[in-house]
């Protein structure tokens, strides 16, 4: 019985050539004009191909593979088997034409765009630590900041400058340096 398939490789036409000797008129009718299908509340014509079928057999394989295997050998009865199944069973959709013999497109799902809600900055607790002088010697020796609680401690050196400056600092309420004031 002759079969409206299009074949694209050599493993098509095996499938083809044995659908074409044994399927039944009714099977024959079914892959030649499609099935009635129902879908999204509309009445299509279901037509299944032999590209579909090779990937619902390659998905029928993976099925049959041990796990983590990247290969199953299916016995040929199997696959032949599987193609009648496919062609035959009406809930396995194909290529869906409209009634009027378009192939029917459906409509591009939109998800809505994520919208991030605006969170303002949380407000933190800034306290003053101390405050200190820069004093750079005359003679050009390393300035030391003077920390308040009467400990020098080592600054290093950017600059040459011969003034006092005065230095307050603070840090947030998780101990984190939040600025600086130098005054000449």
């Amino acid at each position: 019985m002759r079969l409206n398939l299009e074949t694209k490789n050599k493993e098509q036409e095996i499938v083809k050539a044995h659908l074409e000797e044994n399927a039944s008129e009714i099977l024959a009718e079914k892959i030649n004009n499609g099935t009635p299908f129902e879908k999204d509340g509309r009445t299509f014509i279901n037509k299944k191909t032999l590209d579909g079928f090779m990937k619902y057999a390659s998905s029928e394989a993976r099925k049959l593979a041990s796990k983590g295997a990247n290969s199953a050998c299916v016995e040929d009865k199997v696959v032949y088997g599987w193609a009648v199944h496919y062609f035959e069973e009406e809930s396995i959709e194909g290529t869906l034409y409209n009634e009027d013999g378009t192939e029917y497109k459906p409509a591009p799902k939109t998800t809505p765009a994520k919208v991030k809600k605006y969170a303002p900055p949380k407000e933190t607790k800034i306290e003053t630590v101390g405050f200190g002088f820069f004093f750079c010697g005359i003679s050009g020796r390393r300035p030391r900041y003077f920390n308040g609680f009467g400990a020098a401690v080592p600054i290093p050196l950017v600059g040459t400058t011969r003034d006092a400056a005065v230095f307050v600092a603070w840090r947030n309420s998780r101990g984190k340096p939040a600025g600086s004031v130098r005054f000449l």
